[in-house]
C-alpha cells in the first residue's frame, strides 16, 4: 500500500510540473492550445493510471470474530477537544506573555507536547488514524473526496488533492464526489458502543450551514474583534464564520450533555485552521514581503485573538473537571507559511488570499491534564496514533496489538502506571466485546 502511494504521489507531482511548464508554454509560444491538448491527454492517462493500481488492492474483509472479550463499567470519564491549527509557534510566544491562562494552566500542570502526525494530511485519514491507533495502509480511509475524470466513468483516489485538481474542475473537466471507505477496522468508538459507553462525538470536519449565527456567537464576535466589526472583505468573512461555526458546535455538545451521562466527549473545533489559512501572513509579515504596513497593523493580532477565544473555552472545561476527569486538548495538525512558488500559483489561479497550510503535516500540539497526569512534562515524540491506546489503557481497557501506536505511560503519574500495567489482546477485529450488565 505504501507503495501505491509513493507511486501515485510521483505521478502527480510529475503532472503538478508538467501543469506549470505547459502554461509557461501557452503565454510564450502564440498561446496554441496544442499545449493543453496534450497535457490533458497525459493526464487523463496519468489518472487512469492511478485508478488501475488501486483497483489491483481491494480493501480487506473485516476479520471474523473468533473469541468473546469481558469487558467492565467505565466509570472514568474523558472530556476530548480538538482544535485544529493549534501550534507551539502561537502558544508559547503569548504564554510567555500571560495571555493564555487556561493553557498556561494545562501545561504547568499537565503533560504536553508536539503531536507528530503524518501525510496525506487529509482529515479522513488523520481522524481515522486517530479514532483507530493505525497507520492509513490498515484502515485504508485516505480521503474525503474521490474523482470522475470526465468523460470517463472510473471513479479514482488521489492524495493529496494538487491545485490542477481544482482548476480540472472550473473547467468542468473533472467531477469531485464524497467519499467515505467502509472502515475494514474497529475504532474507539465502535468498542465503546460495544462496550455500552455512553459517548459524544462531534468531529465534522464541515463548517455547519449557519443561516443566521447565534446571538451568543454574535457576542463573541464582537467581544474579541469589535474594531474589525465593520471589516467586509472575504478574509473577514471566513473569520466569521469560523467564530460562527466553533461557537454552534460547541452550544450543541452543552446541550448533549446536559441529555446524556456521557463517559467520554469529543469534538473538533476547526475556526483556528480557516482563520490562519487567511491571516497566517500577518502574524508573521517577514515571511511574505509584499503586504501594506497598514493591514499589518489592523490585522497582526487576529490569529493571537482567536488564540484568546479558545483559552476561554479550555477554562471553563478545566472548572466542570471532577477528580477522575481526564481533558485532552490536541490539534491533528498546526500551520506553516505557504512556500513562494505555491503563493504564486495559488495567486495566479485559485485563491489569492491564501497565506499558510498543512500539506507537509507540520506538529500539532497534545495537552493532558487530571489527577492521574504527571505534572509540567513535555512529551517527546508523540505520534496521532498514540492517542487512541493510551485512551484505551486509562480507562482500563486491553490495547490491540495489531494498533500502530503505543500506548504514553509517562504522561501518568508513578503511582497510577505501578497499579496498571499495560493489557493487551491481539486485535480488537477478532473479538466479541461482551458488555457489563
Amino acid at each position: 500500500m505504501e507503495i501505491i502511494l509513493k507511486t501515485q504521489s510521483m505521478i502527480l507531482i510529475f503532472m503538478g510540473i508538467l501543469g506549470v511548464l505547459i502554461l509557461y508554454g501557452y503565454y510564450f509560444y502564440k498561446k496554441t492550445a496544442l499545449f493543453f491538448i496534450v497535457y490533458f491527454l497525459l493526464l487523463g492517462s496519468g489518472l487512469f493510471y492511478c485508478g488501475y493500481q488501486r483497483s489491483l488492492y481491494p480493501q480487506p474483509p473485516r476479520p471474523e470474530s473468533v473469541a468473546n472479550y469481558e469487558s467492565h463499567l467505565i466509570n472514568k470519564k474523558i472530556v476530548i477537544i480538538g482544535m485544529n491549527g493549534l501550534s507551539f509557534d502561537f502558544l508559547i510566544p503569548l504564554i510567555n506573555e500571560d495571555k493564555l491562562p487556561n493553557f498556561s494552566f494545562l501545561m504547568s500542570q499537565g503533560s504536553w507536547g508536539k503531536l507528530k502526525n503524518f501525510s496525506p494530511n487529509d482529515y479522513l485519514c488523520l481522524g481515522t488514524s486517530f479514532n483507530t491507533g493505525k497507520l492509513p495502509d490498515k484502515h485504508r480511509q485516505l480521503s474525503m473526496w474521490k474523482y470522475k475524470m470526465l468523460p470517463i466513468e472510473y471513479e479514482i483516489e488521489a492524495v493529496p488533492r494538487y491545485l490542477f485538481f481544482r482548476q480540472l474542475e472550473k473547467a468542468n473537466l473533472l467531477k469531485t464526489l464524497h467519499n467515505r471507505p467502509k472502515l475494514p477496522t474497529k475504532d474507539i468508538w465502535k468498542i465503546f458502543e460495544e462496550n455500552k459507553t455512553p459517548y459524544i462525538k462531534k468531529d465534522s470536519p464541515y463548517w455547519q450551514e449557519i443561516v443566521k449565527p447565534s446571538p451568543e456567537a454574535q457576542n463573541i464576535y464582537t467581544l474579541y474583534y469589535n474594531e474589525l466589526k465593520f471589516e467586509s472583505s472575504f478574509i473577514f468573512s471566513i473569520l466569521k464564520k469560523a467564530i460562527w461555526a466553533d461557537t454552534k458546535l460547541e452550544t450543541e455538545v452543552d446541550e448533549e450533555m446536559k441529555q446524556l451521562d456521557a463517559k467520554l466527549i469529543y469534538f473538533l473545533l476547526n475556526g483556528l485552521k480557516y482563520t490562519e489559512t487567511y491571516f497566517y501572513k500577518y502574524s508573521f509579515p517577514d515571511l511574505f514581503g509584499d503586504l501594506d504596513p497598514e493591514e499589518i497593523s489592523k490585522y497582526s493580532s487576529v490569529i493571537e485573538r482567536y488564540y484568546l477565544f479558545y483559552d476561554r473555552i479550555i477554562g471553563k472545561y478545566v472548572a466542570s473537571l471532577k477528580e477522575d476527569d481526564l481533558l485532552i486538548v490536541f490539534s491533528f495538525h498546526g500551520m506553516e507559511p505557504l512556500p513562494f512558488l505555491k503563493r504564486i500559483i495559488e495567486r495566479i489561479l485559485s485563491n489569492p488570499e491564501m497565506s499558510a497550510y498543512h500539506d507537509n503535516a507540520p506538529d500539532g500540539v497534545v495537552l493532558f491534564y487530571g489527577t492521574e497526569i504527571a505534572s509540567n512534562k513535555n512529551i517527546e515524540d508523540m505520534n496521532l496514533i498514540d492517542i487512541a491506546p493510551t485512551l484505551l489503557y486509562y480507562l482500563g481497557l486491553h490495547v490491540g496489538q495489531d494498533m500502530d501506536g503505543v500506548v504514553r505511560t509517562p504522561i501518568f503519574v508513578d503511582s497510577f502506571r505501578g497499579e496498571n500495567p499495560v493489557p493487551f489482546i491481539s486485535s480488537y477485529d477478532e473479538i466479541t466485546i461482551k458488555s457489563p450488565e
